[in-house]
Order: C-alpha cells, then structure tokens, then sequence
C-alpha cells in the first residue's frame, strides 16, 4: 500500500542529503518523529515524554535516551525541561547566519504556511545545503553522552562542570544555585576534581536526567566528600580569590 497525498511533513534537505548516512537507527528515528511532530503540524516546539517518543518511533526507553543524546550531540534537535518532561524542536537557521531554534520562530515561517502541503519553493528559502551547521570534529567530546551544549563565556565553573558532566545546560534557578554555592559566607572551599566527581554521581543516581538532579543533595555530597579527603568544608574566605571572582 503506497502513501496517500498531498499529505506531506517537510523535512530539511540537509538531514535527508547529508545527516541520514551518517544517523543510527534511533537517532534518525527520533528526528523524524520530532520534525512529524513539529513541522507536521506547523508548532515551533511540543512537548513529549520519553513514553511518547517509544510510541512514536517503536524504539525501546534505553535507545530513545540514545537517539535523543545523540541528535543533541549533533546539533539538529534541541530541548528544554517542561514540567516533568522536555519540550524539542529543530534546530533550523534563521538565514542570517546563526543557528536558531524552531522554538524562538526564526527561520520557520518561510518554509510552514497554514496549509500542511506547501509547496517546495517556500522550503529551499528556509531549509538549504547549508543550513544546520555540524558540531566541529575539533570540538572534544563531553562527559554527557551525545555532546550536548557548549559551556558559555562568563559560566561559572560550578556550571561548567555540570554541563560537561550532563551534557545539558542547567535551569535558570539551577545556575543561580550553582553560583551561590561558592559565594555564601559558610560555603565550602572549590575543588573542581572532586566537585565534578560529586555532579557525575548524582548524574548516574538519577539515570542520567540532569533534570532530577537536586542540588541541595549535590551539596552535600560534595561536602562530604571534601571531608573525606581530610579538608573539611572550609569557609568561604579559603576558597581562592581568582575562582570567587569568577563565579561572581
């Protein structure tokens, strides 16, 4: 039985030309069904569970969390934390040269119209050869599977540390948690091993979602483990003047 039409989801040239080669099985996967579930229905983001995405492609729960990382890790998709689950979208490119998401509008409305069958000229403005810039090969990889997001200027190093851990940026109170931890007048001193050490292990307790991580427990596990060591949690004034300026 063929398909019917004209019944038609866009897809960018540059996953079908170039991407699907080089995709694994889950990964492609899950793009296609985040572009049917975006794209197809002309939405900038939707939110989905890991059990809708399984429905959705077929895939078990272990290679949905696969296919997610590692189309993160390439660039294609991205996602933010919505309640108990994560909204995605795709990344397109706004025409001015920056990477855009779907999620802030730009670069869409050019190629997804009112009507589900647009026709192909409005998808070679929005969706070129060139559109969706791949992660540089130079770039190392991170600790989270899939590569995730990159640290960004300015980060302080209890953040840089979670996203290299996790592979995802932390929520805007998350950061500002983060922050504080070190700047409190009874906060304990930075040891960046070990802090690292402790974010990696609260990352493996919760399953490997970033977004379970509670940082109250994180503290103190971190804490300890200075303890541990024979250093205490000493106060604010030993932790170095360059790494508190920093954080600030």
């Amino acid at each position: 039985m063929g398909y019917q039409g004209p019944n038609f989801t866009q897809v960018p040239n540059l996953c079908l030309d170039e991407h699907l080669p080089e995709m694994g099985h889950a990964e492609t996967k899950v793009v296609l069904a985040i572009i049917r579930q975006t794209f197809g229905w002309h939405k900038q983001k939707d939110r989905l569970s890991i059990s809708q995405l399984m429905s959705l492609t077929g895939l078990s729960n272990r290679a949905v969390i696969d296919g997610v990382r590692a189309a993160i890790g390439r660039g294609v998709i991205a996602r933010e934390k919505d309640g108990n689950s994560y909204a995605y979208w795709l990344v397109v490119d706004d025409g001015g040269g920056e990477n855009a998401s779907q999620a802030d509008g730009k670069g869409v409305k050019k190629a997804h119209t009112p009507c589900e069958n647009t026709s192909q000229e409005g998808v070679k403005k929005a969706h070129t050869q060139k559109k969706v810039k791949k992660p540089s090969k130079e770039r190392p990889a991170r600790e989270g599977e899939g590569g995730g997001p990159p640290t960004r200027d300015g980060d302080p190093p209890g953040v840089r540390v979670w996203v290299e851990v996790t592979g995802e940026r932390p929520t805007i109170s998350t950061r500002e948690t983060l922050k504080n931890a070190f700047t409190r007048d009874d906060a304990p001193r930075w040891d960046e091993v070990t802090f690292r050490k402790a974010v990696r292990e609260a990352y493996q307790n919760v399953g490997r979602d970033a977004g379970r991580i509670r940082i109250g427990y994180l503290m103190t596990s971190y804490e300890k483990m200075l303890a541990r060591q024979g250093d205490g949690a000493p106060a604010a004034h030993s932790t170095p003047d360059d790494i508190r300026s920093e954080i600030r």
